[in-house]
């Protein structure tokens, strides 16, 4: 949908505003009363982005809900610059921590079940 401009005939403060073009003229309210359209202002309208090859599977990918599936179906995320990379990055490598040592636990326990009771007597009398 195209952005607009509109002033206010009372204050004179500019507000943008998105409509579809057959309803371009309903402006917002400001002042208690409708905002008057500039018509100079050309109307900004969002293209969708070119089409390109999927790096993981190689299929072509033509537009912006393609490239939401594309990314959804492969476990995958846009980019959203090197700070968010990093800690998303970080939390994956909590998560991959906290798995590990919870397999130390298990394995630990493990072992400590199996021993014979003699053997646990003389590992806990040593500590």
């Amino acid at each position: 949908m195209p952005l607009y401009e509109a002033r206010c005939r009372a204050c004179g403060s500019v507000h943008e505003y998105v409509r579809p073009i057959a309803r371009c003229m309903e402006t917002p309210i400001c002042c208690a009363a409708p905002t008057e359209k500039v018509i100079l202002s050309a109307p900004f309208g969002q293209v969708d982005i070119p089409a390109y090859e999927s790096p993981v599977t190689g299929e072509w990918i033509e537009g912006r809900a393609a490239r939401r599936n594309d990314l959804a179906k492969h476990g995958c995320r846009p980019w959203e610059g090197m700070e968010q990379e990093q800690k998303v990055a970080a939390e994956a490598r909590k998560r991959i921590d906290a798995e590990i040592d919870k397999q130390i636990e298990t394995a630990a326990v493990d072992a400590w079940q199996a021993l014979k009771p003699e053997q646990r007597r003389s590992l806990e009398s040593a500590a």
